[in-house]
């Protein structure tokens, strides 16, 4: 590290710019852990979003009605049970007059998660929140219709069904959240300045440097900061 600071000052690296300097310098451990935590959140807050949009949107399209919801949440019945009916997708998506509906469903999620996501890869963690999410919502439209769900000596196999078939169903979201991330990603980085042919710093001194030193080597005066 202190080689790195050193060669930055004296401008021996052709490559470093001022942006990288302060980088190098203010860099701690901590900001990877900051970052990883930041794209998860982005991540999970995609799936949520995704998955009240694409719940409402299939009680939309299907014209389903309330069920017998406990009054106090029956306004979110929508969420409950357009999420329980996502979440029976490997059952009912294969049924020919469902099926167009079922997949538009599952390409909007992905478009409406696609700009949560960082890269293509990334989409795909996106995705397996959404399955969580949507899972976690048909868990609760059960519970609200079903007290005795919680104490069927079937329990455990009936959740560990409903986990891991809405989160498989999910993965459907990557057919358009995957090309949009993508597209996205390029999209960036045409915007991204070009790294310049040849960086070049003169300090009033006449020194000349092939980078931008913060400080002068040769008369130590500040040439940036």
């Amino acid at each position: 590290m202190v080689p790195m600071i050193h060669s930055i000052l004296a401008g021996t690296d052709s490559r470093t710019t001022l942006e990288e300097t302060v980088k190098c310098i203010n860099y701690t451990p901590q900001q990877d852990s900051r970052i990883g935590r930041g794209h998860i959140m982005r991540n999970l807050l995609g799936g949520l979003l995704g998955t009240l949009i694409g719940s409402w949107l299939l009680v939309l399209i299907l014209n389903l009605n309330p069920p017998s919801y406990p009054q106090e949440v029956i306004g979110l019945w929508t969420f409950l049970e357009g999420s329980y009916s996502l979440s029976q997708s490997y059952v009912t998506m294969f049924s020919l007059p469902t099926l167009a509906s079922y997949l538009l469903v599952w390409l909007i999620m992905g478009a409406v998660t696609a700009p949560f996501s960082k890269s293509g890869w990334n989409a795909v963690r996106t995705a397996l929140w959404t399955g969580a999410w949507i899972s976690m919502w048909a868990l609760a439209s059960i519970l609200l219709l079903n007290p005795g769900f919680w104490s069927d000596p079937r329990r455990n196999w009936s959740l560990l069904l409903l986990f891991t078939s809405t989160i498989i169903a999910s993965t459907l979201t990557l057919l358009s959240a995957y090309p949009i991330t993508r597209i996205m990603r390029m999209a960036r980085r045409e915007r991204e300045l070009p790294i310049p042919d040849k960086i070049e710093t003169i300090c009033e001194c006449g020194a000349v440097f092939k980078s931008r030193p913060l400080v002068c080597s040769e008369c130590g005066r500040t040439l940036y900061g």
